[in-house]
Parts: structure tokens; sequence; C-alpha cells
């Protein structure tokens, strides 16, 4: 049995989606207790929870929750738990280029994961498209500008259903196992590029501004996310700014067999979500 956490999250919904499709058996995690068969409470930060939410299952596709202010530490008792419970596999949401940037909150994961001997495939994607249609569409919806402190910096995008088809695959194939893949689109863009996609798409011009750091993080902290999402967001764009974010990848080619969406055909696609008048 598998159990899905972050299901309603951009990937973990479409891994639903594509579970159900296929009809493979799954459970959905939830950080609330709910009166449903098909949902177990889990909560990351207790461990009475974590007992029930793994029984019965197999393999965990797990996410990062952004809110954990260090999920190193404070996920790994649950991950302790997978190990103890015999978790055959986990299948972990990280980030392109964890495996070089010892600092982020994914490599640390990552590496609990290993020094616990849990089988697993790390998946790690370059940025969202999905970025563009929620955390920054309220800007380009109404103030027709994208604010990221990403500098000049190229930056890879792939779609989340391109993540979610990698997951289910690497989730329902039991000789996958104890291994990394990097998912991400064929071409790499600086955001004034993606900007003028979207001028293109929209009829309107779209203007990239180039924020520093501080002011993202107290801009991002005024919307209402917490402190160690604006901290954890805006290193991740400086990581784009620095050129780390701008490698492209074969392995979704790979393990999929064919070629991910394009950023050109996401944008074309998504374009009336960021109509003011929607």
């Amino acid at each position: 049995m598998l159990l899905i956490t972050g299901a309603t999250g951009n990937v973990g919904g479409y891994v639903c989606d594509l579970l159900c499709l296929q009809n493979q058996p799954f459970l959905k995690a939830s950080s609330r207790k709910r009166d449903d068969p098909q949902t177990r409470w889990l909560d990351f930060l207790k461990p009475e929870s974590f007992h029930h939410a793994l029984k019965g299952i197999t393999t965990v596709f797990l996410v990062r929750p952004p809110a954990l202010a260090n999920p190193g530490r404070d996920m790994l008792p649950f991950l302790t738990a997978c190990r103890d419970q015999g978790i055959q596999k986990i299948v972990f949401l990280s980030l392109q280029g964890a495996d070089t940037i010892a600092v982020t909150p994914h490599a640390k994961i990552e590496k609990r994961i290993v020094e616990l001997g849990i089988p697993f495939v790390f998946l790690r994607p370059s940025f969202f498209m999905q970025n563009l249609t929620m955390q920054q569409r309220a800007d380009i919806r109404g103030h027709d500008e994208i604010l990221v402190p990403a500098g000049r910096g190229q930056t890879n995008f792939i779609d989340a259903r391109d993540i979610a088809e990698s997951a289910v695959k690497c989730l329902t194939d039991s000789a996958l196992r104890n291994r990394a893949f990097t998912l991400t689109g064929n071409i790499s863009y600086t955001y004034d590029t993606v900007a003028e996609l979207l001028t293109q798409a929209l009829g309107r011009p779209i203007h990239y501004r180039k924020p520093g750091l501080l002011p993202y993080i107290i801009r991002t902290r005024k919307k209402g996310h917490p402190l160690g999402y604006a901290v954890i967001t805006g290193l991740i764009f400086t990581m784009a700014r620095l050129g780390k974010a701008s490698g492209n990848s074969q392995d979704m080619v790979h393990l999929l067999g064919r070629s991910p969406r394009t950023l050109e055909e996401f944008i074309k696609e998504h374009a009336p979500l960021w109509n003011p008048n929607m």
C-alpha cells in the first residue's frame, strides 16, 4: 500500500489523480484527523500519529512541509518510524542541486534517509512551472510583474504533472530504488525571457522586477507567509541568481520515455489564469 503525503499540493494532487487512473491502491496522509477511510492522520511533529499512519504501508511518497523550520531535524522521528516499521521505499520530492548544496532542507532530509538505511528514490526537480500560476499569479494578474530575487540567472522549469508522472513510475516500479533523478525541462530561461513569453501570450506587457533577497523576504512576509517560507524560497531564488538552477538533465526522458512539457506550452495553456478579469 502506498501513502501519499502532500496530497493536496502541486505534485501530490497529480500523483493521486494518476494513481486513481491506474487503479493503484493508496492512502492520503493529512495533518488533520478526518473521518475518511482513504485518509490517514499524519503530523510530522506528533510521533503519536506515526504508527497508525504507517500501518500496512510499504511505500511512502514524501513531500517536505514548507512550514517546518528544520526539516532535517523535525522529520527525523518520522523517518526513524519508517525504518522501524519496515517501509520498503521512500520516494522523496527533493530539489535540483540537493546533492551539491548541503544547506538546503532537501539535502538534509536526503542525508537522514540514507543514514537510516531506508531504500529510496530522490526526485530532484527544477523550478515548478506552477509557481507562475500559484505563488506569482497575483503579481502577474494584478500588477503585470514578476518579483523574485533571481537576478539575471537562468532557471530551468518543469511541469508538476511531469514530476508526478515520474513519481508514480518510481512508486510503482519495485526495481527503482536507491536512485536519484534530476527532473528538468530541456531549456533554461532568465526571468526576463519568462516575462517576454507571458507578454506574448497575454497581449499586455509583463515586467520582471529584480528585488534583493531582503526586500523579497519582507514583501513575502507582508503577504502573510511564515518567515521560514520567505527565507527558504528566497534562498532558492538566490540559487538561480547564482547560476545553480540552470542545468538540464535527460533523467525524465530516460524514466518516462518522452520529453517534458515546455514552458511555452504551459503558458499558452494557462493564459486565462493571468487575466485580471478572471
